[in-house]
């Protein structure tokens, strides 16, 4: 549709303005496959699942409409039902108000929204003043064990700040921690006892993407929690593994954590398991890109869009995780 002439309608005048500059409430979304009954539909939204990974790859333009263009762009529809003009309401309540109807009027294109590639470089970019000890006691840590972990002293005294959990009632328990440990074995007893840990581990990926857990055993590697573990953890390590390479995946995974890359990619990846429009996936990533690019640590532009569009309440967890961390008290510490 992108780039239709004149020619191609039969006239010689564009029938569709500014084509090349949709809107993104122009294109389709793969959750308006949801309604399709006919064969093959799940396996054609189990497709764009898969491949969304970029969202804008897989947006594709709706057919013009100039009825829908009418009702979508200005408010009424060509059947002449046309909106209050004259609101009586506050002064703020008007400028929300006049705010929305320009939004209206003149729809924000596509291309004008700003993509998390903007930030794929932004670790190489100027590096935070603080020492490595101040990073390490800057970054939350919990410690899922039913035992005494028992290289917790070590570790403090490589300046990580770490919190014995013996095990957890609820995702709550884990909600201000961005790096959490858990052992597999004597753990998750309110959850799947079957797999042990591993139900924490998988619960915590499930709502909180951006959390990076790290599962370790003294079992074997190849029992039922171990397997279940690798599936969802982020890192795997045996109980009994040196103390120095304890230090070297916890400096990863405080690095990983503290890119925001990275961190909207998995924020993205949960928001499309749980199968968030993609429209307003965009409208998100622009938001959370820009108080990354502003240094707003309020992310009020983010949370202000989220307020607007319509999550579940899963979905609208993954976001206020992913804004709630400390960890951004380091990203914009340069």
């Amino acid at each position: 549709m992108k780039g239709l002439s004149g020619a191609h309608l039969g006239g010689g005048v564009p029938r569709w303005p500014n084509q090349t500059r949709y809107a993104v409430g122009d294109y389709r979304s793969f959750t308006d496959l949801r309604p399709m009954t006919a064969p093959g539909a799940k396996a054609a939204l189990s497709l764009c699942r898969r491949r969304a990974g970029h969202a804008c790859t897989w947006l594709a333009p709706s057919p013009p409409n100039h009825e829908g263009m009418c009702s979508r762009h200005l408010g009424y529809s060509v059947a002449g039902q046309s909106p209050n003009l004259v609101p009586s309401c506050s002064e703020p309540l008007i400028r929300s108000w006049i705010s929305n109807m320009l939004n209206k009027f003149f729809p924000k294109a596509l291309n004008s929204y700003s993509s998390v590639l903007e930030l794929r470089d932004y670790s190489k970019g100027p590096k935070t003043s603080l020492n490595k000890m101040q990073i390490r006691s800057s970054v939350k840590i919990a410690i899922i064990d039913d035992e005494k972990f028992k290289a917790h002293a070590n570790l403090t005294n490589y300046g990580y700040q770490i919190t014995e959990l013996p095990d957890i009632r609820s995702l709550d328990d884990v909600m201000e921690y961005d790096v959490i440990l858990c052992d597999l074995m004597g753990v998750g007893n309110n959850f799947d006892q079957s797999i042990g840990g591993a139900s924490i581990i998988r619960e915590i990926k499930d709502s909180y993407p951006t959390k990076y857990v790290i599962a370790y055993t003294g079992a074997r590697a190849n029992s039922a929690e171990s397997k279940a573990a690798k599936e969802f953890a982020d890192d795997f390590l045996k109980k009994d593994t040196e103390i120095t390479q304890w230090v070297e995946r916890l400096d990863l995974a405080i690095d990983f954590a503290c890119n925001p890359y990275e961190r909207w990619l998995l924020t993205r990846q949960g928001l499309i398991d749980e199968e968030v429009d993609l429209r307003r996936i965009v409208e998100l990533e622009s938001a959370y890109v820009e108080a990354i690019e502003s240094k707003d640590s309020d992310f009020s532009s983010l949370k202000s869009t989220l307020e607007k569009v319509d999550l579940s309440g899963n979905s609208k967890g993954i976001i206020q995780s992913l804004i709630a961390s400390g960890i951004y008290a380091l990203v914009f510490a340069t």
